[in-house]
């Protein structure tokens, strides 16, 4: 198991066991702690979220406006194309 699943699946286990807690003191009456542990439970799972964006970021996603030029004709093309719109020649 690499490290960002170990820490989301630690997170996900904290805050459902936090969720169970804050259900047994509702159920027991006791409503002072059941705030704080409510409370505690939003922030972890919040917590958990912001880990598991960071984690799983792919800075490669990130759009580039970077252009090319077709070696044939000279065509300007966005750096995702492959194939010249113009002459059809295969840009690597």
């Amino acid at each position: 198991m690499d490290l960002r699943t170990y820490m989301l699946v630690s997170m996900t286990i904290l805050a459902v066991s936090i969720v169970v807690g804050a259900i047994r003191l509702a159920l027991s009456g006791d409503a002072s702690l059941l705030g704080i542990v409510g409370s505690t439970a939003v922030a972890l799972i919040l917590v958990g979220i912001v880990v598991y964006r960071v984690y799983t970021f792919d800075s490669t996603r990130v759009a580039t406006r970077s252009v090319i030029y077709c070696t044939n004709c000279g065509q300007t093309m966005k750096s995702s194309m492959r194939i010249c719109p113009r002459c059809g020649q295969s840009v690597e």
